[in-house]
């Protein structure tokens, strides 16, 4: 039993809307399109896309299909600019955080539970994914990390941002 042309559409329509996600999200995360998971997200979302098609010609397929890697590629070349955005920003004002973090301790005398209580604009936002700058406060400390493939940047109350080399 085959399933319903509607039903086909539907899926279809889900899958190029999954093909535009996926790419996004594997873009902001700095996936590589050749990396494993990179590779079989799109060969997935696109070979489905197209299996799913409702139509029984193999060239409206084969458009289908052509959509389908149009928005994954398009939408992760997208979600890589944005965590590129989130990186530069991260290396440029991560000082201006730790500044407005001594600011609030100062005001408040004590750090804030989250980095949204401060009153600058944070860096490294990304839509999909988390942002890429994280706080942690430990008592009259903090830390404030961001990750860049195996490098891992972090700073302290009283230590400013350094790169430390992460294994993998």
């Amino acid at each position: 039993m085959g399933l319903s042309p509607a039903l086909r559409q539907g899926l279809c329509l889900s899958c190029l809307g999954a093909a535009a996600l996926v790419g996004w999200g594997l873009g902001e995360g700095g996936i590589p399109l050749g990396s494993l998971t990179g590779a079989a997200a799109l060969l997935i979302l696109v070979f489905g896309a197209g299996g799913l098609a409702p139509s029984p010609q193999r060239r409206e397929k084969y458009y289908v299909m052509a959509a389908a890697l149009i928005l994954f590629l398009g939408s992760w070349s997208a979600g890589q600019a944005t965590d590129r955005r989130a990186y530069a920003e991260c290396l440029e004002r991560g000082e201006e955080v730790r500044a407005a973090l001594e600011v609030f301790r100062h005001k408040q005398g004590r750090y804030p539970d989250r980095l949204a209580q401060l009153t600058v604009e944070l860096p490294g936002r990304r839509l999909l994914l988390p942002d890429l700058l994280r706080y942690r406060r430990s008592g009259d400390d903090y830390e404030l990390t961001f990750f860049r493939g195996n490098l891992r940047f972090a700073a302290g109350r009283h230590l400013p941002f350094s790169a430390q080399r992460q294994e993998p």
